[in-house]
C-alpha cells in the first residue's frame, strides 16, 4: 500500500494474513517472517490478571515474565518438539486483539471480582518491543524463591536479546503418543502445510514461539527475552516497563464485579497510576 506521494506504508493485519495465505507449501521461514513482522500492526494486546497482581506491576513499573519451561506456561510435552534450550528463554503472553474474550476471562482470571484485563495499545507495544531489542540496557532481575516467597534478586540478569514475537500453532505429530497429524503450521487463523515440520523446527532456535494448534484460539503475542546463563533457581524474571508502555494501558473492570466495587478499583486504580507520574488510564467494566 503507497500514500498519495507514493511512499510504501506499512502492511496491515489484513495485508499480513493475505501473505501468509499465499505462502507456498514448505516455506517455513517466509511463514516466520510474517509472524515476525505482524506481531507489532494488532489493534491491541490483551494480558488477563489479577488487581493486586496488576497494582504491584504498576507501582513497581516491572513485569514479571515466566520461564519457558514453567509448567504453567505449556503443555509438558511441548519442550521436547519446539527448541532446545528452555531453560534460559523468558517470557510475557498476550493476546492480540481489542475485544474482550470470554474464554481468556476464564482461563487467566480467578472467577471473583479482582479480576482484570489489560490492554497495550499497538504505540506501546512498538515502545515495548523498543526497548527490549536493545538488550543491553533491558533491566532485568531473576525472582527466586526463598522461605516460600518469591524475592527479587538485587543482582542483575544478563541478557542476550530480547523482542516481541507472534506464536505460532502447529500440528506436528509425536511419535510418543502415536496420533496424526496434519504438518500445519497456523497463524491468526490461516494455515500453512509444511511437510517436514517436526524437523525444521527442532533444527531452528526457537524457542518459545511455537505451541500446539489447540490453543490457536489464544491468538498470544509474546514478549521475550534470553538470558546468557541458566538460573536453576529463577523461574522467573522481572523487567522493568518503560512508563511509555505503561502509558498506553486501558483496563477492563472483572465481568464477576458489582458496580460499587468497579467505583472503589477504578478510583484506586486512577490514584494509583497519578502517584506514580503515569497518564491515568482509561477505565471501565466488562461488556459480559
Amino acid at each position: 500500500m503507497k500514500n498519495k506521494r507514493g511512499k510504501k506504508l506499512a502492511m496491515t493485519e489484513a495485508e499480513f494474513k493475505a501473505a501468509y495465505e499465499q505462502l507456498e507449501e514448505g516455506q517455513f521461514l517466509e511463514a516466520l517472517d510474517i509472524a515476525n513482522r505482524a506481531s507489532m500492526v494488532h489493534g491491541g494486546y490483551q494480558h488477563y490478571t489479577s488487581v493486586s497482581k496488576f497494582c504491584k506491576m504498576v507501582k513497581g513499573k516491572s513485569m514479571w515474565l515466566s520461564r519457558l519451561d514453567s509448567p504453567s506456561l505449556n503443555d509438558l510435552h511441548e519442550a521436547n518438539k519446539y527448541g532446545r534450550d528452555w531453560r534460559r528463554m523468558y517470557v510475557g503472553c498476550f493476546s492480540y486483539g481489542r475485544s474482550e474474550n470470554a474464554l481468556l476471562w476464564k482461563m487467566y482470571c480467578k472467577p471473583n471480582r479482582d479480576a482484570i484485563r489489560v490492554l497495550i495499545s499497538q504505540e506501546g507495544m512498538k515502545r515495548f518491543k523498543e526497548y527490549l531489542q536493545n538488550a543491553a540496557n533491558v533491566e532485568a532481575h531473576h525472582v527466586v524463591k526463598r522461605d516460600d516467597r518469591f524475592v527479587v534478586s538485587s543482582r542483575q540478569a544478563a541478557l542476550v536479546h530480547g523482542g516481541v514475537f507472534d506464536v505460532l500453532y502447529a500440528a506436528v505429530k509425536d511419535c510418543r503418543l502415536g496420533c496424526e497429524r496434519c504438518n500445519d503450521l497456523m497463524w491468526n487463523s490461516c494455515h500453512l502445510h509444511i511437510p517436514e515440520l517436526a524437523e525444521v523446527i527442532k533444527a531452528q532456535t526457537l524457542e518459545g514461539f511455537f505451541k500446539d494448534c489447540e490453543w490457536r484460539g489464544e491468538q498470544e503475542t509474546r514478549i521475550f527475552v534470553k538470558t546468557t546463563n541458566v538460573s536453576s533457581s529463577a523461574e522467573r524474571l522481572a523487567i522493568r516497563i518503560p512508563d511509555e508502555v505503561l502509558n498506553s494501558m486501558s483496563i477492563v473492570l472483572s465481568p464477576w464485579a458489582d458496580t460499587a466495587h468497579c467505583v472503589d478499583v477504578t478510583k484506586r486504580l486512577e490514584r494509583l497510576f497519578a502517584e506514580q507520574g503515569l497518564k491515568v488510564p482509561r477505565i471501565r467494566r466488562s461488556y459480559l
